[in-house]
């Protein structure tokens, strides 16, 4: 039997906590940065885009609604984004083949937007949910977004307007897409479900609440 020699990330009987008192956590090699940073609210959208798929599953859990692929894929991401934090914390680095995501991930999802395309309509306009398992599919999607927009910031600091490529431009179009999945995904789960799709009208309504 061979047991692993590797340094555990967090030891017993080590005070960790306390370090951050000035604003600051560790980024790499020691090297410290204030918790504003760019590489720190990617990992803060990470944390909310992990919850977020969490309490799909858990919905599904509960009472079954997705598909088996779509279980797969979100059980996936939930598995496997912190690698995108980490990613960010070494630079976004091509060495760091270990957090890379692999092609195959958004060439399979376009494959699966093509098919949840081929039994809806076209999206008129925005759209609204009451039901609670469309609701957060939904927040999925915009915490997959907001990940992406966060992404963006941390490219630009570090790279300012210099055009993206390789593994960074990968992992931006691995959130771009995975968006846009959940997105149909969500309208795909809508007529599974025979709910009626709720869409935004561009206009105010008349404001009569009840008296109290």
């Amino acid at each position: 039997m061979n047991i692993s020699k590797k340094v555990p990330r967090i030891k017993l009987g080590t005070k960790h906590y306390g370090k951050g008192d000035d604003l600051s956590s560790e980024f790499i090699k020691g090297l410290r940065l204030p918790k504003h940073s760019p590489a720190h609210r990617v990992y803060g959208e990470i944390e909310k885009t992990k919850w977020a798929l969490s309490m799909v599953l858990v919905c599904h859990l509960q009472d079954p609604f997705l598909e088996e692929f779509d279980e797969y894929q979100i059980q996936w991401f939930i598995e496997n984004l912190h690698s995108l934090g980490t990613y960010c914390f070494t630079w976004g680095s091509d060495d760091s083949i270990n957090h890379i995501f692999p092609n195959t991930v958004v060439e399979t999802l376009d494959e699966r937007i093509n098919y949840l395309q081929l039994d809806l309509d076209d999206c008129r306009d925005f759209l609204s949910f009451r039901d609670i398992r469309l609701l957060w599919l939904d927040f999925a999607r915009i915490s997959f977004r907001k990940l992406e927009s966060s992404y963006s910031e941390w490219y630009a600091t570090l790279y300012g307007l210099a055009p993206i490529t390789n593994s960074k431009k990968e992992t931006s179009a691995l959130l771009n897409r995975s968006s846009t999945y959940l997105f149909w995904v969500t309208r795909y789960t809508t007529k599974k479900l025979g709910i009626n799709e709720l869409y935004w009208e561009a206009k105010v309504t008349d404001y009569n609440p009840p008296k109290f």
